[in-house]
């Protein structure tokens, strides 16, 4: 089972993604990480211009499928990015999930301003958040099944979801 979260920036994918495939004793990739170290950075360009971005995408996708081969249960944080990616996704993989989350506009700020990462400039960070949710327009008539969740960082949003991925591991054979 492939289990896709993407949202909002600083929405708690990593986060989340991280605590819950430990929990559940899957495996977890972020697609961030792995940009930033090939070099992707953050900026305003590479955000918002398609062709900067794009000559990433190959090197994503390929790292995704490559981790996807070698784990039968992942967590991968950040994928799919894009409407050609996630056509990727829905025409190779046979079990995935892909979960949205969403955090109040108002929190990802704060959280941005907190933690000082480069790409975490609150005006690139507005930015980033009016493109994932444009994304989320973008994807869904493509990937299914969908699942759209509102996290606050909350115990419960963590308690939820891994008892959600738990369920859906589980009824595929995987781990529980």
């Amino acid at each position: 089972m492939v289990i896709c979260m993407v949202g909002s920036p600083l929405s708690g994918k990593s986060t989340l993604g991280r605590s819950i495939a430990k929990e559940v004793g899957i495996s977890y990739m972020s697609t961030g990480e792995y940009a930033r170290k090939i070099g992707m950075d953050h900026s305003e360009k590479s955000i918002m211009d398609n062709d900067v971005s794009a000559q990433f995408n190959d090197k994503i996708v390929q790292e995704v499928f490559k981790q996807i081969d070698i784990h039968q249960n992942i967590i991968i944080d950040g994928f799919p990015r894009s409407v050609e990616q996630a056509v990727t996704l829905a025409d190779s993989i046979e079990h995935y999930v892909v979960i949205y989350l969403f955090a109040n506009p108002a929190m990802i700020i704060k959280r941005a301003q907190a933690r000082q990462r480069p790409g975490d400039e609150v005006e690139l960070v507005r930015s980033r958040l009016e493109a994932s949710i444009r994304l989320r327009h973008d994807l869904e008539p493509i990937v299914n099944p969908w699942v759209y969740t509102v996290t606050g960082f909350e115990a419960d949003d963590t308690k939820v979801l891994t008892r959600f991925i738990k369920d859906i591991v589980g009824a595929l054979g995987g781990k529980k």
